[in-house]
């Protein structure tokens, strides 16, 4: 009976997904065309460009980001009209930075098309593949059972139960990592694209007895002033390089990003 749930789950489960993995290269080039001809436009910089592997050439831009504070991003993509050397280091073209940076691609190249590749095309096959087999292996075990669903899975015959929730296992923990790898940047996409700059006051630089790969966690308490005029005190507990100690305990101003609609959630750019 265990193993009837399970395979149940799994079929439920790899049909979900071969519906979002179906949908997913839709959203994605829609997203790509709204930022196109909505997002916010500014002029980027190519500070270096390598080529390769295959067609593809990645890109190193400089550009001011949504709150007018300069970053640098690296952009891969295939080069259709390298007879215009547009990405030549020195070289500037503009870019559209996307309203919502949180989901990606957060910019798009002024001028350039977007199509997805064909491995996203396939992606529904292997969820679609696992429902098929899952239907399979259940009209097997309701013919070995006579056509009893309460007789299909016996004792001893939970094998394919088995590795199905080693299966679903797996899924769990790839979204688990992923998820853990999104937050784990050291300046969120939502930071890094849409932080305002602004230089914070240090009131105080404390140890908090947490070390983490022989570098000491501060618990930085900082002081500034938003956009609008509002004064916002927070508090930043960050790992310091101990070559760095020294400095960021008599810092007596920091440069840092926040974000307007959540003045408390910031970044340090120079410490991250």
């Amino acid at each position: 009976m265990i193993e009837l749930i399970l395979v149940l789950v799994a079929m439920a489960l790899a049909t979900l997904a071969a519906a979002w993995a179906a949908v997913w290269p839709l959203r994605q080039w829609w997203r790509v065309r709204r930022i196109a001809t909505a997002g916010v436009r500014r002029e980027a910089e190519v500070l270096a460009a390598t080529a390769g592997p295959g067609p593809a050439t990645t890109v190193t831009l400089a550009f001011d980001n949504l709150g007018g504070h300069r970053i640098q991003d690296v952009v891969t993509l295939v080069d259709t009209r390298p007879q215009l050397r547009r990405f030549v280091p020195g070289g500037r073209l503009a870019v559209r930075l996307a309203p919502d940076p949180r989901r990606a691609p957060p910019l798009v190249i002024e001028g350039a098309r977007s199509r997805p590749a064909l491995w996203a095309w396939a992606l529904p096959l292997l969820p679609l593949g696992i429902a098929a087999l899952c239907a399979w292996r259940l009209r097997l075990r309701h013919y070995q059972a006579g056509g009893e669903w309460s007789e299909m899975f016996g004792h001893g015959q939970a094998e394919f139960g088995l590795a199905i929730a080693v299966l679903l296992l797996v899924a769990v923990l790839a979204f688990v990592a992923r998820t853990l790898r999104r937050h784990a940047l050291a300046v969120p996409a939502e930071l890094r694209y849409g932080g305002v700059p602004v230089v914070a006051e240090v009131l105080s630089a404390e140890h908090t007895g947490t070390v983490i790969n022989d570098a000491p966690v501060i618990a930085l308490r900082l002081r500034f002033v938003d956009r609008a005029g509002v004064t916002h005190t927070v508090v930043a507990e960050r790992a310091i390089a101990p070559l760095r100690l020294a400095r960021v305990e008599t810092a007596r101003t920091l440069e840092l990003l926040y974000l307007p609609a959540q003045p408390t959630r910031i970044a340090l750019p120079t410490l991250e």
